[in-house]
């Protein structure tokens, strides 16, 4: 069955083990090209790379019906894999995700059980309900992070990066929501709820929260529990223009929120190399 990759999206697979790195890189800086957490880091990728093709697998298993009108061409509409094989490896990979889990430390596999009973509750009830939905999606992208902070056990700054990403995630999966809103018909999403004009309102508040959090890697004593060694001055140089952009993005998302979308994705990604620099004092 899996000779049609499709299935696995291995582009989505691959964004996933990049934020294992990221995260365990803004972790411990420097130290993790270091061969002493080679094997964790190792395991670690492997997890997210099999995290995230098991959970595209199961999105087009109960999405094989609506596929059939809106996407003909994919794997289980077209015939090229039966839907029973593809749940069946999706549930194998999730045995292999707790074996991998368990070789790296309890914490990891403690983590990957909640991300992976967050992934079932998210395909087989929580998508088609909306915020609640969107904040499922928004937590496991916040996890990718936690799992790289999990291979070298050391989470105290990734946890602001986690949450901040988890902020940029949901204001875009609303701005998402208002793009689709005209053909949303199988969700109750926030827009179609409570209105455009107030699901802008709503996601707008969530981005102006994490631009204000944003400067806390630089500011470890306005956090003292989280205990951490406080990001390099470069981290500041270019958290600012991420924040400036997605400032701007906010009058954006009623009118178009194609390119706030976009937008937004952009400025997550600089916001990545923030504190990816940040971490290394570069």
């Amino acid at each position: 069955m899996f000779a049609d990759l499709k299935i696995l999206r291995p582009v989505n697979c691959i964004m996933g083990v990049v934020g294992v790195i990221l995260g365990a890189l803004v972790g411990i800086g420097h130290e993790i090209f270091s061969f002493k957490y080679a094997f964790e880091l190792s395991l670690g990728m492997m997890i997210a790379f099999f995290f995230m093709a098991a959970g595209n697998m199961m999105n087009d298993y109960f999405d094989r019906d609506l596929d059939r009108i809106n996407h003909p061409d994919r794997p289980i509409p077209s015939g090229r894999v039966q839907a029973k094989d593809v749940i069946t490896a999706a549930g194998l990979i999730y045995v292999l995700l707790i074996i991998l889990g368990f070789l790296v430390n309890l914490t990891m596999l403690l983590i990957l059980i909640v991300a992976m009973l967050l992934m079932i509750g998210y395909e087989v009830w929580l998508k088609r309900k909306g915020f609640i939905g969107n904040i499922t999606i928004s937590i496991l992208v916040a996890l990718l992070f936690i799992f790289g902070a999990a291979t070298v056990l050391k989470f105290d700054v990734v946890i602001l990066l986690s949450v901040l990403a988890f902020l940029a995630t949901l204001t875009r999966e609303i701005v998402k929501d208002i793009e689709d809103l005209a053909g949303d018909v199988d969700r109750v999403s926030l827009p179609k709820k409570i209105g455009v004009g107030n699901a802008s309102i709503v996601a707008g508040i969530f981005l102006t929260i994490a631009v204000v959090l944003s400067p806390l890697p630089v500011l470890p004593e306005y956090i003292p529990f989280l205990g951490f060694e406080k990001l390099s001055i470069y981290y500041i140089y270019i958290i600012i223009p991420a924040d400036i952009l997605f400032i701007m993005t906010i009058i954006y998302f009623q009118r178009n929120p194609s390119f706030a979308s976009q937008a937004l994705k952009g400025g997550m990604a600089v916001a990545l190399a923030a504190f990816v620099l940040g971490s290394l004092g570069i």
